[in-house]
């Protein structure tokens, strides 16, 4: 049957395709407003020189003038037409996610199950459960991948895309961040040096965007694709302690795997031919004669790194060794995401950036709000909102209600987004605006690499659940 957990990955996909619908209605009715203006001022001044003619020649030899009004109904003609074109491509996609997220819930639900408590091939221990981890931790990859398609086969603007990301999905997973630590009154007392600490990432964003904003930009994407690849870690780590996958060979493995396998599509789109143009900053630094030899070495060293990586696998197989399922999907997901987006031709389309960004990203946003939810869940929701309240403060109130921890995060994101990040587009201090706004990324980062560290944090250990065994 449906349960709760399907149902809001249905509601969540339903919002994005709807906003998206929104978003690509309001830019086409945009567009086609201006047109008409336009075409009104020019009927206004072909009137204004046909009476100038009138008087100069004679009825005679007079040339016919045709009203631009029809000019203007016909663009309105066709400007409502790709609106409609538009509109039934947004709905078909937001409803292929929706059926696509119903099918594989559907699936893991409807699978059979088995008794057995230790880790093995068929039943592995997860994070938060079977059905979850299939559907948020692993198959929420179809998210970026529906991006893609979106781009590249629908034909819609990465800019309309990236805002939708950025609005429904990368906004609230970083509100997620700070429910756990600055609305925490426990972890103020803990880490209160760390949290006051780390808003001086919103003055060296300021300043280093007012040095060089080229150079800035490079910075900010660059850490934010290393943040990225610290969180696939991060959870491959706990994929590892939950299944007690710990041997020295395996974790140095392991290391070399995400390092090198994330590094590879990076590198090599940095020094492709139609690479965007804030990674024509590395082109630039680099030799034009070593970029091909600069490929051949990453190429390489993936292959060797994914070489080994394999062959281990197989002599834990054969060996009836620890054999990490969740892992390997895990790995298998997130760095054939990586590598397929930067081999697309996202250089030779306009915004083409802004949507590797986004592409990127949203399969990790999914993944790291359920276990946000999961964590604040165990950790905030079980006792009493009084207890709790006097215990934790203000992050008593998210994990309670799902929705409600959702959507003060879709407002935190309308005023971190579009409201004030419109106004450092332009003027005197757009730069040092534009670097201030990247605070709340750079907090974001930093803080995500010291909070999540379940070797030495007992209260992350508890509230992850990392000790019991996850329901099949």
């Amino acid at each position: 049957m449906f349960n709760a957990k399907m149902g809001l990955g249905i509601a969540a996909f339903g919002v994005a395709g709807g906003y998206l619908a929104y978003r690509t209605l309001k830019s086409r009715f945009g567009r086609t407003n201006e047109t008409m203006l336009a075409l009104l001022n020019q009927e206004q001044e072909n009137s204004l020189l046909a009476s100038h003619t009138n008087k100069t020649i004679n009825n005679r030899g007079q040339q016919d003038y045709k009203p631009a009004s029809v000019t203007i109904v016909a663009k309105m003609v066709r400007e409502t037409v790709d609106v409609a074109v538009a509109a039934v491509k947004t709905v078909a996609l937001s409803g292929a996610i929706a059926l696509t997220f119903t099918a594989k819930a559907w699936a893991t639900i409807t699978a059979p199950k088995t008794s057995r408590a230790d880790s093995t091939i068929l039943n592995p221990r997860w994070l938060i459960s079977r059905n979850d981890d299939l559907v948020y931790m692993l198959g929420s990859v179809g998210v970026s991948l529906a991006l893609a398609y979106a781009t590249f086969v629908l034909k819609i603007k990465p800019a309309t895309l990236f805002w939708l990301w950025a609005l429904v999905l990368d906004g609230p997973h970083i509100w997620g961040t700070a429910t756990r630590t600055y609305f925490d009154k426990q972890e103020w007392n803990s880490r209160r040096r760390l949290l006051v600490g780390s808003l001086a990432w919103f003055g060296i964003g300021a300043g280093l965007a007012s040095v060089n904003l080229s150079l800035f930009r490079s910075f900010a994407y660059t850490w934010a694709y290393y943040h990225l690849v610290k969180q696939h870690y991060g959870f491959m780590v706990l994929y590892k302690k939950k299944n007690n996958d710990l041997n020295e060979l395996d974790n140095k493995l392991d290391k070399a795997m995400v390092w090198v396998g994330f590094s590879y599509p990076f590198i090599t789109a940095m020094f492709k031919a139609d690479a965007p143009d804030i990674y024509k900053t590395a082109q630039k630094l680099v030799p034009a004669a070593l970029h091909p030899l600069i490929q051949r070495l990453a190429l390489g060293a993936f292959v060797a790194a994914l070489g080994a990586y394999v062959a281990r696998q197989f002599y834990k197989l054969r060996n009836n060794l620890v054999f990490n399922t969740p892992k390997h999907l895990l790995l298998t997901a997130s760095i054939g995401l990586h590598i397929m987006v930067m081999s697309l031709p996202y250089g030779q389309i306009v915004d083409g950036f802004l949507l590797i960004v986004a592409t990127l990203t949203a399969y990790h946003n999914v993944q790291y709000q359920r276990l946000m939810w999961f964590h604040n869940r165990n950790k905030y929701g079980k006792e009493s909102i009084a207890a709790t309240l006097k215990t934790h403060g203000l992050a008593a109130y998210f994990g309670r209600n799902f929705w409600f921890y959702l959507a003060t995060g879709w407002l935190f994101t309308l005023v971190y987004r579009p409201v004030l990040f419109r106004k450092a587009r332009r003027g005197r201090y757009a730069a040092p605006l534009e670097g201030f706004f990247w605070g709340f990324a750079f907090l974001h980062y930093y803080l995500d690499s010291k909070i999540w560290h379940v070797r030495r944090d007992a209260n992350l250990n508890q509230a992850l659940k990392m000790g019991a065994q996850a329901k099949p």
